[in-house]
C-alpha cells in the first residue's frame, strides 16, 4: 500500500510481505441494496399574517419534507463510492441513513439489507444491526477528535475501548443465557459467522502493532507523536490534512468493513485531498491470500480530476433522487448522450456539478434515461411495489430497557472503560497545562482579595455580620467557578461522547462515572486552596481543630454542587449559548432562598418550602455555624451583672465602663455599638451572634435538640449538603443518560 502521508507524498508501496500489510482483521467488504428508500423530516408549518383564527384553530396534519426520494441502488462489496450532488440534495442524509441515523425529527422507508441478510431497519433485530454497526465506520465532516492527544494516543485509546468491546462481546451469554466464556464464545460463533474469529484476530494482535499499522497505513506516522492542537489557536499542532487523516484512523480502529466518508477532503487543498483518497482506495483493494477489500461510500467537493479518477464509482444526487449510478466512463457517456458532453480540458467533476446546478432540464432528461437502463438491483415487480413502513414492534413496557441491556453489553466492561477512560481524561488534563494555571490563580487570586478585602476582622458586632457575609461569598465563587467550568469542559467533549457512545464503546453511564471520579477530587483541591487563603488572612474560626476542616468540606461539597449543576446543564442543552443563557437562572434561586438575603423564617410559601431543596442554603447554613462553633465562653459574657458581666459593657467615661481590650468572650462592642443609655452590648457570645443574625429557633433546620451544640447543628447541615451534592451528581448522570438516549431515537428515525 502506497504511503501518501503529507510529509511522505512519494514513500514507496510498502512490500507484500512486510508486517504491517500481512495481517488482516477485516473480514471483507460488506454488500449494501438498497430499495425505495425514502427519508422525511417533519417540518413547523407557516402562517401568514391574513391566516384567520378559524383557520388557525383548524388541526392541521404535521407537514413532512421529503430528503430521500425512492432511492435505489446496490453497492458491490469492495466498491469504492464518491456521492456528489448540490447542497441539500442528500448526500448526508444518505449517509447517515445508511448508519441508521438519518436524524432528529427524520422518519424512513424502505429497506436498506447489508451483507445480504441483515436489514438495517425492518426484519433484524436490535443486537443484528448493533453487531452490523460494529462493522461499519463513519467519518464526519467536522474532525471528532480530543485535540489535547496526539495521533497515536488518539488511535491507542480508540483501539483499547474497542478491543474491551469486542471482550465483552465475546464473554457475553447470548439468548439470556448464563453461559461459561468458552460456550459464550462458541455460541457467539456459531451465529454470526466468522465474527469470532475476527474479534479474536484483533484480541490476538499486540496493541502497539494495531496502532503502527493504523498510523503507517494513513501515512500519520511523521505526525504521529504531535498534538493535534485546535483548529484557529496559537496551539494549532497537526496540519489541517493530518487532522483529517486521524478523524479517518479513528473510524478505521478494529477494522471496519463498511466506511461511510462525509467530505473528508474539505479543508484541504488539492494535493492533500489526492493522498487522502488515494490512501482511502487502498483500503478497498484486495489483500493477498485475505478477505475481499473494504466497502467505502464518501461524499465528495469539487475533486480535482486526478482524485475524481481514483473512485470506482459516481453516485449523484438530485433534489433527493438518484440522477445517475455507475462508473465514471458510464457517466461520460451519458453525458454526451443528453447533450453535455464534457468539454476539453474540463474536469470532469466540476462539469457535472455545473449541469447538476444549472441545467435542470438536462438532470431530468439523465434521471429518465438512467432509470431506462436494466436494473441489476430489482425488477420491474419490486419497483411497483411502492413504500414499505419500518415499523419495529416490541412491547411498550420493555423496549427501552431491551435496548439499554442489549447496549450495555455491547459495551466493555465497567473496570476496563473506566480505567481507559480515566487515563485519556487525567492525560487530556496534563495536556492543558494553561487551564491548570488560570484554575490555580484563579484560586489563589480570588482566595487572596477575598482576604485582604476582609483582613483580620474585627470580632465586634459589624465583625458578626460580616462573617457570615465571608462565608456566603466563599460559597458563591466555587458555584460559579464549578458550575462554568464543567460546562466547557464537557461541550468540549460532547462530539466524542456521542460518536464514542453511539458506537458503542461506552455507555453514558461509564463515561459520566469516570469523568466525576476525576472531577470530584479536582473541585475539592480547587475549591480548598481559595478557602486555606482566605481562612487565614481573614481571621476566621480556628477555636477547635474541626472548624477548619468543616469550612473546607462544605466549600468542597459547595464546588461539586456546581459542578453537577454545570454539567446538567450543558447535557441538557448540549449548546453552550443555550447553557450560558440557562445556567445564571439556576444560580440565582440558590441565592435568593439560602436564607442570606431574607431569613428563612420571613418566607412565605412556597419560597420557605422550596429553600429545603437549595444546596446553597445548608452551604452557608453551615458556614454561618461552623464560625460561630465557638469554646465554651466565660460565665461573665452572659452576665447582666454591671460589676461581672460584659452585655453591660458601660459606655466611654462612665463608671464601670469596659474595654475590648481586656474582654475575655468570643465579641465585643465598639462604643458606637453600644445600646441604651447603660451602654449595652448585644453580642458577646457565639450563641448570641447566631441569634443576632436569625439563626435560631424552628426556622433554622436542621438544627440540634440542644440549642448550645452549634457543631451539632454544623454536622446536619454538612449531612444535608452531602446529601444534595449526591442527589445533584445522580441527577446530572440521569439527564445525560437521558438526552443520549433521545439523540439516539431521534437521530435513527425512529
Amino acid at each position: 500500500m502506497a504511503l501518501q502521508g503529507d510529509n511522505n507524498e512519494d514513500a514507496p508501496a510498502q512490500v507484500a510481505g512486510s508486517p504491517l500489510a500481512r495481517k488482516s482483521l477485516r473480514q471483507g467488504g460488506i454488500g449494501l441494496k438498497c430499495e425505495n428508500l425514502c427519508v422525511n423530516v417533519a417540518v413547523v408549518p407557516t402562517t401568514s399574517a391574513t391566516t384567520t383564527k378559524a383557520k388557525l384553530a383548524e388541526p392541521t396534519p404535521p407537514a413532512t419534507k421529503p430528503l430521500l426520494k425512492n432511492v435505489s441502488v446496490e453497492i458491490a462489496a469492495g466498491d469504492f463510492i464518491a456521492v456528489m450532488g448540490a447542497s441539500g440534495a442528500g448526500k448526508t442524509t444518505f449517509l447517515n441513513t445508511l448508519m441508521g441515523r438519518p436524524g432528529a425529527g427524520a422518519t424512513w422507508t424502505g429497506d436498506l439489507i447489508f451483507d445480504g441478510n441483515v436489514n438495517m431497519g425492518k426484519s433484524s433485530s436490535l443486537a443484528e444491526r448493533d453487531k452490523l454497526r460494529q462493522r461499519m465506520g463513519y467519518v464526519t465532516q467536522d474532525d471528532v477528535i480530543l485535540y489535547r492527544l496526539t495521533p497515536r494516543e488518539q488511535i491507542q485509546f480508540r483501539l483499547e475501548l474497542v478491543r474491551a468491546r469486542q471482550r465483552a462481546t465475546l464473554l457475553a451469554p447470548s439468548s439470556g443465557t448464563s453461559a461459561s466464556p468458552p460456550q459464550a464464545e462458541a455460541q457467539t460463533s456459531s451465529t454470526s459467522g466468522t465474527s469470532t474469529n475476527k474479534a479474536t484476530t484483533i484480541l490476538d494482535e499486540p496493541l502497539d502493532t494495531q496502532v503502527d499499522r493504523m498510523l503507517a497505513q494513513l501515512g500519520l506516522r511523521g505526525a504521529a507523536d504531535t498534538i493535534v492542537g485546535e483548529p484557529g489557536t496559537e496551539h494549532t499542532g497537526i496540519s489541517g490534512g493530518e487532522r483529517k487523516r486521524t478523524n479517518v484512523a479513528l473510524s478505521l480502529c478494529g477494522d471496519p468493513d463498511f466506511l461511510l466518508l462525509d467530505e473528508p477532503t474539505s479543508g484541504l487543498d488539492s494535493r492533500k485531498a489526492r493522498n487522502l483518497v488515494q490512501d482511502l482506495k487502498d483500503l478497498t483493494l484486495p489483500q493477498k491470500d485475505g478477505p475481499s477489500g473494504m466497502t467505502i461510500v464518501s461524499t465528495i467537493h469539487q475533486p480535482s480530476e486526478e482524485t475524481f479518477e481514483l473512485f470506482k464509482k459516481v453516485l449523484l444526487f438530485h433534489a433527493g433522487e438518484v440522477a445517475f449510478f455507475g462508473s465514471i466512463d458510464e457517466l461520460r457517456a451519458l453525458l454526451k448522450e443528453i447533450g453535455c458532453p464534457v468539454p476539453p480540458g474540463t474536469n470532469l467533476a466540476e462539469h457535472i456539478m455545473d449541469v447538476l446546478e444549472d441545467l435542470s432540464e438536462k438532470v431530468e432528461l439523465m434521471k429518465r434515461r438512467y432509470n431506462s437502463m436494466p436494473s441489476s438491483i430489482t425488477s420491474a415487480e419490486d419497483k411497483n411495489e411502492g413504500l414499505k413502513q419500518i415499523k419495529i414492534v416490541e412491547d411498550a413496557g420493555s423496549a427501552s430497557s431491551t435496548a439499554a441491556k442489549a447496549n450495555a453489553q455491547l459495551c466493555g466492561s465497567y473496570s476496563q472503560v473506566f480505567s481507559i477512560l480515566l487515563r485519556r481524561n487525567a492525560r487530556c488534563m496534563r495536556r492543558e497545562p494553561w487551564m491548570t494555571k488560570i484554575r490555580l490563580a484563579q484560586s489563589l487570586i480570588v482566595g487572596g482579595f477575598v482576604g485582604a478585602l476582609f483582613f483580620q476582622i474585627e470580632r465586634n458586632l459589624v465583625g458578626v455580620r460580616n462573617r457570615a457575609a465571608i462565608g456566603f461569598l466563599l460559597c458563591l465563587t466555587q458555584l460559579l467557578f464549578a458550575s462554568f467550568g464543567m460546562v466547557n469542559v464537557f461541550l468540549g467533549e460532547r462530539p466524542v461522547f456521542l460518536r464514542e457512545s453511539l458506537d458503542r464503546l461506552y455507555t453514558p453511564w461509564q463515561y459520566y462515572i469516570a469523568k466525576i471520579l476525576l472531577d470530584i477530587p479536582l473541585q475539592t483541591f480547587y475549591a480548598c486552596l481559595t478557602g486555606t487563603v482566605a481562612y487565614f488572612l481573614v481571621g476566621l474560626n480556628v477555636d477547635q481543630p474541626h472548624n477548619y476542616f468543616y469550612a473546607m468540606l462544605i466549600m468542597s461539597l459547595m464546588a461539586n454542587c456546581g459542578g453537577a449543576i454545570g454539567f446538567l446543564v450543558a447535557a441538557k442543552t448540549g449548546d453552550i449559548s443555550k447553557t450560558l443563557a440557562i445556567l445564571p437562572g439556576t444560580v440565582l434561586p440558590q441565592v435568593l432562598l439560602s436564607g442570606f438575603m431574607i431569613d428563612v423564617g420571613s418566607m412565605y410559601p412556597p419560597f420557605s418550602w422550596l429553600s429545603f431543596i437549595m444546596f446553597f442554603r445548608f452551604a452557608w447554613q453551615g458556614m454561618t455555624f461552623n464560625e460561630f462553633d465557638c469554646k465554651t465562653a466565660p460565665p461573665e459574657c452572659s452576665s447582666s451583672d454591671p460589676t461581672n458581666g460584659w452585655i453591660v459593657q458601660g459606655r466611654s467615661g462612665t463608671a464601670g465602663a469596659k474595654s475590648c481590650d481586656d474582654s475575655p468572650c468570643p465579641f465585643c462592642c465598639d462604643p458606637r455599638e453600644l445600646i441604651g443609655e447603660m451602654g449595652l452590648c448585644p453580642v458577646t457570645t457565639c450563641e448570641a451572634a447566631l441569634q443576632n443574625l436569625g439563626m435560631t429557633g424552628g426556622d433554622v433546620w436542621p438544627r440540634s435538640k440542644d440549642t448550645d451544640d452549634i457543631g451539632e447543628s454544623t454536622f446536619y447541615s454538612v449531612l444535608m449538603l452531602l446529601g444534595l451534592a449526591s442527589l445533584f451528581r445522580v441527577v446530572a448522570g440521569v439527564v445525560l443518560n437521558n438526552a443520549y438516549r433521545q439523540i439516539e431515537r431521534s437521530s435513527s428515525g425512529k
